[in-house]
């Protein structure tokens, strides 16, 4: 007697309930994380403004370092 043996089933993807409970787990951690992003732009903004303003201070003194005063120099001053 001959039996015929029927394959296993054997899972080739994700189930449509495993995409699900990844989707609400996004869908949560979404709902945690993007409040808190969005008011991350006002402070960048202002990291920025004092990363500027400590290159322009920079800026100066080595200005000053250079011409010895933060004068600008005029017609009748320039060294060369």
């Amino acid at each position: 007697m001959t039996t015929l043996s029927v394959p296993s089933r054997r899972a080739n993807g994700f189930t449509l309930i495993e995409i699900l409970v990844v989707i609400v787990i996004l869908g949560i951690l979404a709902a945690l994380i993007v409040p808190r992003v969005m008011d991350r732009p006002d402070q960048a903004r202002a990291t920025a403004a004092r990363a500027d303003i400590a290159a322009i201070i920079g800026a100066l003194k080595l200005y000053k370092l250079d011409n010895g005063t933060y004068r600008a120099p005029t017609k009748d001053s320039r060294r060369w």
